[in-house]
């Protein structure tokens, strides 16, 4: 019994002393996008819910060290799970522009998915890089035609900065919205 006892204060002396770091949170960050063209008839568009894949259906921040081995960091997470705060930032951006209007809408002229593929820093032998490979489905409502676009980048950064990494994630993301309305402006008849 006494050993029990023993070996419990001791476990719960060694928990109450190790001090985790605090736990940080972050957001995207998307930047307004405007409109080249401007129109009287502003186009519907519904972004669909979507099954998110992991792992961007959770708040944690991952990342790779190679094609396939995925990692996340310790003491930080996404506000909200990335598929979720993208949807956001498509809507927000598609309302700002003048030439859409997207929310939840019973019959819109366009219906818009997408699913996120990659998203998150990637640390490889030849350097270290966050990389963006987002592909989105359009649906148009009326004639039933589906159009089909990608976005896919990547860019170099600093290998021991995460805040380096989190604004070119945000960087990836801004570049990503402005790539979706400049296809949508083409795609989406005036």
């Amino acid at each position: 019994m006494k050993r029990l006892v023993f070996v419990v204060l001791l476990f719960a002396m060694g928990c109450s002393f190790s001090k985790l770091p605090p736990l940080k949170e972050y957001a995207l960050n998307p930047k307004p996008v405007i409109a080249k063209k401007h129109t009287n008839y502003k186009k519907t568009v519904a972004v669909s819910d979507i099954d998110c894949t992991p792992p961007f259906d959770s708040s944690f921040i991952f990342f790779k060290k190679g094609e396939f081995e995925f990692n996340r960091y310790g003491n930080v997470r996404w506000i909200e799970p990335v598929c979720l705060m993208y949807k956001a930032s498509i809507e927000r951006i598609l309302n700002a522009t003048g030439a859409f209007v997207s929310g939840d809408i019973l019959r819109p002229d366009y219906r818009l998915s997408y699913v996120i593929r990659d998203f998150e820093p990637v640390f490889l032998p030849d350097g270290a890089f966050v990389v963006c490979d987002i592909e989105f489905r359009l649906r148009d409502e009326v004639s039933g035609k589906i159009y089909l676009h990608t976005f896919k980048k990547r860019i170099r950064i600093k290998k021991d900065s995460f805040d380096d990494a989190i604004s070119s994630l945000n960087r990836l993301l801004n570049l990503s919205l402005v790539d979706l309305v400049d296809w949508l402006e083409k795609v989406c008849p005036s």
